[in-house]
């Protein structure tokens, strides 16, 4: 729910979706969520983002920005409802294509968006299992099973195995330090946090 200055755009703001969605397809409303969003004018972005569904229901990218939207509001019940969309929606691409890892990844983030780290963790498993070389699966499955489950162990798992395939990815072994950390493994934390610190990462 990952300092920009807002600026009113009313045009946008006065906008009647059932009136005005015709008039752009889902394309241009979400440019201008994006833009909208850039500005900080998360409400009027919300009802761009809005307008692109209701053009093309099926649009999972403008339910995910809608709730990105939505979270910047701290309107967390919505943006669930609008990730929860997206999901169906990716659900439906997964029955076609059972073994695409990033797929698998794609529902692991969201569903870790919607605070559901078990099953989080079972779509990024999958996603490794299928690609053993998708770094961004193994480092959200660490992230997850440290931060969310505190399952320590197997997340510095996670981040050893994302970084046998980007040994310079600062962030990995800072993350490996937390892990390392909470699991009262200090001299190995200090050495990961010197690693990240080299590569010019936060040690």
């Amino acid at each position: 729910m990952k300092a920009i200055f807002a600026i009113a755009l009313l045009a946008v703001a006065m906008l009647c979706a059932t009136a005005l969605a015709g008039e752009k397809n889902a394309e241009s409303w979400m440019k201008n969520g994006f833009e909208l969003s850039k500005n900080g004018s998360y409400k009027e972005a919300v009802q761009a983002f809005g307008v692109a569904t209701q053009i093309e229901p099926g649009n999972k990218a403008a339910w995910i920005n809608k709730a990105t939207a939505l979270d910047r509001l701290k309107e967390h019940d919505e943006a669930i409802s609008s990730y929860m969309k997206a999901l169906e929606i990716l659900n439906k691409t997964l029955q076609a294509d059972p073994q695409n890892s990033t797929i698998w990844t794609e529902k692991g983030l969201l569903l870790h968006n919607v605070d559901l780290p078990e099953e989080a963790v079972k779509a990024f498993d999958n996603a490794t299992n299928f690609d053993p070389k998708n770094e961004m699966a193994w480092k959200m499955l660490g992230v997850i099973l440290a931060s969310e489950l505190h399952r320590y162990n197997e997340s510095i798992e996670a981040f050893d195995s994302a970084l046998q395939i980007e040994p310079n990815d600062a962030q990995v072994w800072s993350l490996k330090g937390d892990a390392l950390k909470a699991s009262g493994r200090k001299a190995e934390a200090d050495a990961a946090y010197a690693n990240a610190k080299e590569l010019g990462g936060q040690g």
